[in-house]
């Protein structure tokens, strides 16, 4: 019965994140790269979602083509790029803490970079804390 209830609330997550998804590419075309330079921090919503906040407040969603083990439990990856640029179908790749160090885990493949609202951001940010409040109790 616990895992039902666990997972009705992942599952309206990612409706939820499908629907924003379909909502903003039909207000703007998708990325298929962004500038590093431009990139101030990031934000990851679950193992197959992630936010981008690029400097000047733009706010860019990545939904990965397949869920990327561990991506939201570990909270940390890296990535290897020849431009100054990350671009879709560019690996990522899971940095596990080891407890004697930093390890790599699975290298996962990004998506298209999705210019969404701040207000959208938010909300994908709220419900992945909701979720955590829920799975704790």
């Amino acid at each position: 019965m616990m895992a039902k209830t666990r997972l009705i609330p992942a599952l309206a997550a990612l409706v939820l994140v499908w629907g924003f998804a379909a909502n903003a590419q039909e207000a703007v075309p998708p990325e298929n790269c962004v500038s590093l330079t431009r990139l101030d921090s990031t934000f990851i919503v679950d193992d197959q979602t992630m936010l981008f906040y690029m400097k000047g407040k733009d706010v860019m969603l990545n939904s990965l083509p397949s869920k990327c083990p561990s991506l939201r439990s570990e909270g940390r990856f890296m990535y290897r790029v020849m431009l100054n640029q990350l671009c879709h179908n560019d690996l990522i790749t899971v940095i596990y803490d080891a407890g004697f160090g930093l390890m790599e885990g699975p290298s996962c493949q990004l998506g298209k970079f999705q210019p969404i609202s701040q207000a959208v951001a938010e909300k994908l940010r709220a419900r992945k804390g909701a979720e955590r409040d829920a799975a704790a109790e």
